[in-house]
């Protein structure tokens, strides 16, 4: 059940959201494709944002390939799935009724995954190393331990004016991320370990129980962040399954000289 709203943010606050479309779109006056305004975003990933499988995994050599891209925008009026310049498309921005105002673009998606694969993997205690192809070739990867393919599903922000009117927080923005991954050990074509990978982050958090009037304020003043975020928090989650940890850990190799 909703909480009882809080009435603190006013009728200027949504002027000054109203203000911050305005702004943005005039920021960007050139439209893709007789479609919204672009905005080009920044996604990174956040080290050590999220805590409790750091240094937990043996010193094993991964090599994170490159990541393919599947992400598919949503068909809606406004968005479109064409490339701007050499930037993607990985979100929007909506109005009080919904009308996409602007769409949100990034660099390509493969090399920002692929190095955030790595850093979390460096996090947990791997010695991770990476490549610029995308398909496992078993008998190419003798000099080390794992090799992980993986696939981009999901990758997408959306702003929109804070639910609740005048009783909300001024802007609400959601980001989801989901990855398919496959584990390879040279020389074997079976999968060491197989599995999917996902995070959604909202900023403000809705509808939480124990949020406070301070917790109603955005933290983030770039929907690219929060996609960050998103992106941080799915690429962790692969390395702190309990299931690829105790694989590791049980799988005996011989050590390397």
């Amino acid at each position: 059940m909703r909480r009882p709203a809080r009435r603190w943010l006013g009728a200027g606050l949504m002027a000054a959201a109203a203000l911050w479309l305005a702004g943005c779109a005039a920021g960007n006056p050139q439209t893709v494709n007789g479609n919204a305004p672009p905005s080009i975003q920044q996604v990174q990933y956040y080290p050590y944002q999220v805590k409790g499988y750091q240094s937990s995994y043996p010193g094993r050599r991964i090599l994170i390939l490159l990541p393919t891209d599947t992400h598919r925008p949503p068909v809606q009026p406004g968005i479109t799935a064409m490339p701007y310049g050499g930037d993607v498309p990985i979100g929007s921005s909506e109005d009080t009724t919904g009308q996409v105002v602007l769409e949100f673009f990034g660099p390509p998606l493969g090399p920002i995954v692929q190095d955030a694969l790595k850093q979390s993997a460096h996090e947990a205690g791997l010695i991770s190393l990476t490549s610029p192809t995308s398909v496992y070739l078993p008998t190419k990867y003798l000099n080390v331990d794992y090799v992980m393919e993986s696939r981009v599903t999901q990758f997408w922000v959306t702003k929109k004016v804070g639910p609740g009117g005048d009783a909300g927080p001024a802007w609400f923005t959601e980001a989801d991320v989901d990855l398919d991954l496959t584990i390879y050990k040279p020389p074997f074509m079976v999968p060491f370990w197989q599995g999917g990978a996902s995070a959604t982050y909202e900023d403000p958090p809705i509808d939480n129980p124990n949020a406070t009037p301070d917790d109603e304020t955005a933290i983030y003043d770039q929907p690219g962040e929060v996609l960050s975020v998103a992106m941080t928090r799915a690429v962790a989650s692969v390395f702190a399954r309990s299931d690829l940890h105790a694989l590791v850990i049980g799988d005996q190799m011989t050590p390397r000289n």
